[in-house]
């Protein structure tokens, strides 16, 4: 992973997240992102024509497979029912235009802090201490949303 950014999916957090990426890169790249319209804007900003972009939108429904158990299913996560890749900048690879990746990971780090997770394998809302070995990974997460980006009002 070459950046990351917690806190909202706002203008400011995607600018600010875009411009920390291309920081870290350096020649013509290929970028995937999900339909957010606070991407394209800012990826043209900071890459210009210099970069292979494309993005998919994913459509999700209910999952109203019969083997699934009735009681389960109000707090199962929706289903994807289908997906739209699009080239937005250059000439992306279709193929290669993905979130699972990123998804994947973000899944593994939530399942690593389970009294973070919410419809994924396990849910607590008890305000217990994590034991040691979470600590310094809880603490990171948690610095970064109260920061304020200089672009936002008041910054």
């Amino acid at each position: 992973m070459f950046s990351w950014l917690i806190g909202p999916r706002s203008k400011y957090a995607t600018r600010a997240f875009v411009r920390d990426f291309a920081a870290r890169v350096s020649g013509r790249i290929q970028l995937t992102t999900d339909g957010l319209t606070y991407y394209e804007p800012a990826v043209r900003a900071v890459f210009g024509s210099e970069i292979d972009y494309g993005q998919i939108n994913k459509r999700y429904g209910k999952d109203v497979s019969p083997t699934a158990p009735i009681a389960a299913r109000p707090y199962s996560p929706a289903v994807c029912t289908g997906a739209t890749k699009r080239a937005v900048i250059g000439l992306p690879e279709f193929d290669k235009i993905s979130t699972s990746y990123v998804e994947r990971n973000n899944l593994s780090i939530r399942q690593g802090m389970k009294r973070m997770a919410r419809l994924t394998l396990g849910f607590s809302k008890m305000e217990e201490i994590p034991p040691p070995r979470l600590r310094p990974s809880r603490d990171v997460l948690q610095l970064r949303p109260s920061a304020r980006h200089p672009d936002e009002e008041g910054g």
